[in-house]
């Protein structure tokens, strides 16, 4: 399993560096979810101040789907595990909690094909790193227009890691929320097509 995933992340990530920077007029993809009371204050200075390369990169974003932004930058530390660059991961969302690793994400782009299989045949793989994760993690889907569903993720061998092939059920807005128990570790947002 973890040669696979490197196997992945070296041939995906330099797809992403491939990939030309879109211009959009629609506002800024909103942060992956954190609780209210943990999400840090945002200083336009501090981001300015970041190097590009660890700046995330902006996921495709419109108005009727709030994407999460697609990152770039290296993962959080305990959350790479497993991987040979964690300072040059495949494209992933998250935050210092929780990391999904966008392994369908072919040139960093995050829309999904429903089903769980892209059209060139790919799954739709996200690798869930949620710290201090224990038992298995619940994916609840939900779609902006109604509509939803449930998928159990048994943790892997490896500390923190869930592999998951996500399967939406139609095309919409999604918004992927992962659990643990009772224990909400945060939720990310994808168009479906």
């Amino acid at each position: 399993m973890v040669k696979l995933i490197r196997t992945a992340a070296s041939l995906l990530y330099p797809l992403a560096l491939l990939a030309p920077a879109a211009c959009s007029s629609a506002p800024p993809a909103p942060e992956a979810s954190q609780p209210a009371a943990a999400k840090p204050a945002a200083s336009p200075s501090a981001a300015a101040s970041q190097p590009a390369a660890s700046r995330p990169a902006t996921g495709s974003s419109s108005s009727s789907c709030p994407v999460t932004p697609v990152r770039t930058d290296r993962l959080p530390a305990g959350l790479d595990i497993g991987f040979t660059n964690p300072a040059a991961p495949p494209p992933w969302m998250g935050n210092d909690r929780f990391a999904a690793v966008l392994f369908y994400a072919a040139g960093g782009d995050p829309t999904m094909a429903p089903g769980g299989t892209m059209p060139d045949g790919r799954n739709t793989k996200i690798l869930w790193m949620i710290r201090d994760g224990e038992g298995p993690l619940t994916i609840r889907g939900t779609e902006a227009r109604g509509g939803d569903f449930t998928q159990e993720v048994p943790r892997a061998d490896q500390p923190n890691s869930y592999p998951s092939v996500v399967a939406v059920p139609r095309a919409g807005c999604w918004t992927l929320t992962a659990a643990l128990g009772d224990r909400t570790i945060g939720s990310i947002t994808v168009p479906v097509a």
